[in-house]
């Protein structure tokens, strides 16, 4: 399982006009990584107190911490600021909220250190809201695993099986349909809070897709930017498997099967390969059936209700 860092300088280019950011000092230190998605407020180490300061957190300066600082002379202020950064020069960076006027001590402290410091013209709770959401995406733990990603009717479905049982050839089909491709061979899985799984293709061959026989094709330039997804929720693995005489299969729905990826449970399903079924009409079932049962209904418990109380009643009759 890979660990992503993030440096400062990404975080801005990729967020900061949506955070509303100014770089006011410390650009030299821009390149400083941000290796967890939590915040910290400045207020306490501000106080003095540095029994429990992860340092390693990009620290905000919100209105607290000013209203407190302002009352300080400035030479005090410079030597509480100075102290916090001599003693934790990990700090990735300093961000200043609401629009604030910041103080020449926080300025000249971050230039020393070559701290970034921030201005954001968002209110504390907003700057945080936005920037925790984005680093707990970017700062997830990345898994590499095997398949086919695609998303049929809006359901992100992993496609999963021994090689050349026809992973690709199904997903193929999906498109022609007008589902949505998303990675082939190489998927990026990561799981965000609340044990949503999310899958990306490799950058490098995004949006290719093997098929034996023909090589690699380019899925946007036969199929256009419709057919493309960079990322999805993945939400149901079918499993292809070669048909077996002597295997069961589920031929109910009533017990209800799941898989574990990166430590999340995901429903299953295995599927039967054989010549002459249609796999990919047998994906669209299959993901129709999940999302009806994703709001609570079960065609296969509704039909077994309705037998039990058909045998009740005439059990009752004799």
């Amino acid at each position: 399982m890979d660990i992503v860092n993030l440096s400062v300088e990404k975080i801005l280019k990729e967020i900061g006009d949506k955070l509303k950011v100014t770089v006011i000092e410390g650009k030299d230190g821009l390149n400083r990584l941000v290796k967890v998605p939590d915040l910290y407020r400045l207020g306490l180490p501000l106080c003095g107190q540095y029994q429990y300061f992860p340092a390693e957190r990009i620290q905000i300066y919100g209105l607290a911490e000013h209203s407190y600082v302002d009352t300080l002379p400035p030479e005090k202020k410079y030597e509480i600021l100075h102290n916090i950064f001599m003693l934790f020069p990990q700090i990735p960076c300093v961000a200043v909220t609401r629009n604030m006027n910041i103080t020449e001590e926080l300025i000249t402290v971050c230039r020393e250190f070559s701290i970034p410091l921030l201005q954001s013209k968002l209110g504390t709770a907003q700057f945080m809201t936005e920037i925790t959401v984005y680093l707990e995406e970017k700062l997830a733990p990345v898994s590499v695993i095997q398949g086919v990603l695609v998303n049929v009717y809006g359901l992100g479905i992993l496609l999963t099986g021994e090689s050349s049982i026809g992973k690709s050839e199904c997903a193929l089909e999906l498109l022609k349909r007008g589902h949505m491709f998303i990675a082939d061979d190489i998927i990026r899985a990561k799981v965000l809070p609340g044990g949503i799984v999310v899958g990306t293709g490799e950058e490098l061959i995004q949006n290719h897709l093997e098929i034996r026989g023909i090589g690699i094709i380019d899925i946007l330039s036969i199929f256009g930017i419709g057919s493309f997804l960079e990322k999805t929720r993945i939400e149901l693995v079918i499993r292809l498997a070669e048909w077996s005489q002597v295997q069961s299969y589920d031929r109910i729905g009533l017990e209800d099967r799941f898989t574990e990826l990166l430590q999340v449970e995901i429903p299953e399903i295995i599927l039967p390969v054989r010549p002459g079924r249609n796999l990919a009409a047998l994906v669209e079932i299959a993901a129709l059936n999940h999302r009806l049962k994703q709001k609570g209904y079960f065609a296969a418990k509704v039909l077994n209700d309705k037998i039990i109380k058909l045998m009740e009643n005439k059990k009752n009759i004799k």
